[in-house]
């Protein structure tokens, strides 16, 4: 097989069947000749053969050379799109980097103050949760201690108790 041929059929066993196909669609039409077939499926058979010859004649001819200059100009012109695209890519990342840095100037301008008084706020905040959580403690603590006066205390009111109704 020829490079062209081979460029057009990936494999071997692809062009072994086209082949094939080629020998039994004569065959085919031979055998429909002698059957006395319709003339108009017969002569849409013939057109289909002379289809498939010249399309298998255009894949065996070689590329022009014009055909190679077309091949060639618009390769280069992807080649170039895709140049012009990455420098367009390029100049917007730098402009959107740069945009993007104006306005986070912009937004610590103007709402700088206005941030950092909600981050006072929010620190006074804190501090206060955390006195009363401290306190909250400090009660809890008190309470328990209560709690096991109480619990000392009422065993002997119980048995005090239990001497005077008796």
């Amino acid at each position: 097989m020829t490079k062209l041929n081979k460029r057009h059929f990936p494999s071997r066993d692809l062009a072994i069947f086209i082949a094939s196909f080629k020998d039994n669609l004569l065959v085919i039409v031979v055998e429909l000749e002698a059957c006395g077939i319709d003339p108009n499926i017969e002569d849409f058979l013939q057109h289909e053969i002379i289809v498939y010859n010249k399309k298998k004649e255009r894949q065996r001819r070689s590329p022009t050379p014009l055909e190679n200059l077309l091949y060639s100009i618009i390769m280069t012109n992807q080649e170039t799109q895709t140049q012009d695209t990455e420098e367009i890519n390029c100049h917007v990342k730098k402009e959107l980097d740069s945009l993007s840095l104006q306005l986070l100037e912009y937004n610590e301008k103007t709402f700088g103050s206005f941030m950092q008084e909600i981050t006072k706020q929010l620190e006074e905040r804190i501090n206060a949760n955390n006195k009363l959580h401290s306190e909250i403690n400090q009660q809890k603590l008190k309470l328990q201690k209560v709690e096991k006066l109480l619990a000392s205390l009422k065993p002997n009111n119980s048995k005090a108790s239990v001497k005077t109704h008796k």
